[in-house]
């Protein structure tokens, strides 16, 4: 018997308020910490750190809890991501310093797992308060503690004053910001939230990235995909099992819907409605043509590079953060890349040149699967491949069992699964806690962890209202 046929005043858990209080402020300060970096040969969040040092302790204390509500299999594959960074870069005889940058990327897949799990099972709720915590750090990092990342994309290096107004004055920046500022806290908070306003923001967010920016089309993209998924869902427990039920119509529908979106695109950037600049990039990017995968390919050329590398090397990879001599770039530039792409390689070798940096720059593959793949071999594959299946059984089955975090696991789902396959896995904060609730969901479907009575007392005053 699964918990959904329980009589919620049966035998079902209370939450210890102490303890529940104590874990959400633990989570708030993970999240306002998340962005605020330092920098010791590879930036790492300042909250990162407890996370790093707690988690083997709790996975001791834990591991029978762990074990029991389905964690272990995660957890293995994420331990046998470690493992990999290790043989790769033997076998690729790789310096000291990018063992440590490796692990920089693959311990969080075991750290935040556990704390998260630990945190989460004594304040289910607590996600909300992770999530404001992300948001806040949004703008803190806004003058404090830039990231190297934003320093080098968007004020080439500069510090200071200098690199605020850079940043600042870019609209890629502001459209992270807004996303997170925005769409997270009313994710967090989908159950007590009105759902004007769950449908609301991402349609703000999406007209802001399509006509503020030339490259805002995936965060428009996810925003919509949100959007989608909340007039379909709204707050039933029964419009969520009848979207488990016709999974693959509606997703049948949803790909009619992206090529609807894509054409509107065309018709609006090929008749100067996004701006001059939008126009010209869309043309370069597609050679006139406008197929949706060449669209991809001109805009997101990195993730084929990467992954077309890594086939080169499937069992082992090229290891962690792998250098290339410019020949895997070159190559895919050569067969499919437009003048667009050759602009920004020869920027980035300008870049480096300009910094001292070294010729050898990474092999390029801005996904969470292409860069796994390319430097940890299959190991790296399944691991996001494992996380892929988790998130089809939720949609085909589970999004009843904790639907506390629907706003946050299914409204999430667009942007989480763009990042996958064109985003680096930079934004740890983001993405461990989702993967976190997509397995301890499962928990919930299988019975073995049961809501406690306060969350399904409000859950069901919310969809009475």
């Amino acid at each position: 018997m699964r918990y959904n046929d329980i009589d919620i005043y049966g035998d079902v858990p209370h939450l210890n308020r102490r303890e529940a209080k104590k874990a959400g402020w633990f989570l708030f300060l993970i999240g306002l910490g998340s962005l605020t970096q330092i920098k010791i040969g590879f930036s790492i969040g300042i909250s990162e750190i407890f996370v790093y040092l707690f988690a083997p302790f709790l996975f001791i204390r834990n591991s029978h809890v762990l074990r029991r509500d389905g964690m272990m299999p995660l957890l293995v594959l994420g331990l046998l991501v470690n493992v990999m960074n290790v043989v790769s870069g033997f076998v690729n005889r790789i310096p000291v310093y990018f063992y440590f940058k490796g692990f920089a990327t693959t311990y969080p897949l075991v750290a935040f797992p556990v704390v998260l799990h630990h945190l989460l099972s004594k304040n289910p709720l607590g996600h909300r308060w992770l999530l404001l915590g992300v948001a806040l750090s949004n703008v803190v990092n806004i003058f404090v503690f830039r990231t190297s990342f934003e320093t080098g994309t968007y004020a080439q290096g500069m510090d200071g004053g200098a690199a605020i107004e850079a940043i600042m004055s870019g609209p890629i920046f502001w459209i992270g910001r807004l996303s997170n500022f925005i769409r997270l806290p009313s994710a967090g908070w989908f159950w007590e939230t009105p759902l004007m306003y769950t449908c609301l923001a991402p349609i703000g967010l999406a007209a802001f990235s399509m006509f503020t920016s030339t490259s805002g089309r995936s965060a428009a993209l996810g925003s919509l995909g949100s959007l989608f998924i909340a007039v379909l869902c709204r707050k039933s427990r029964q419009r969520m099992r009848w979207f488990g039920r016709n999974i693959w119509l509606i997703l049948c529908i949803a790909m009619l819907g992206v090529s609807i979106a894509h054409g509107g695109y065309r018709f609006a950037a090929t008749h100067g409605y996004l701006g001059e600049e939008s126009r010209e990039k869309y043309e370069r990017q597609t050679k006139g043509e406008g197929g949706v995968l060449k669209l991809l390919m001109g805009g997101r050329g990195e993730f084929f590079i990467g992954f077309l590398e890594a086939l080169n090397k499937p069992w082992v990879g090229h290891g962690p953060w792998a250098l290339d001599n410019g020949e895997a770039t070159m190559y895919f530039l050569e067969k499919y890349g437009d003048a667009e792409d050759f602009q920004e390689a020869i920027e980035s070798m300008r870049y480096r040149a300009r910094n001292g940096i070294s010729s050898l720059g990474y092999i390029p593959a801005h996904s969470h699967i292409a860069s796994f793949f390319l430097w940890f071999g299959v190991i790296g594959l399944v691991y996001w491949l494992y996380v892929m299946y988790a998130m089809f059984r939720y949609f085909k089955k589970e999004m009843t069992a904790a639907p506390h975090w629907f706003g946050v696991v299914a409204l999430s789902a667009p942007s989480f699964l763009w990042a996958l396959f064109f985003s680096g896995f930079g934004y740890r904060i983001i993405t461990m806690p989702y993967v976190v609730l997509l397995f301890m969901t499962h928990a919930y479907y299988k019975g073995v962890r049961r809501l406690p009575i306060e969350i399904e007392i409000g859950i069901r005053k919310a969809e009475k209202k």
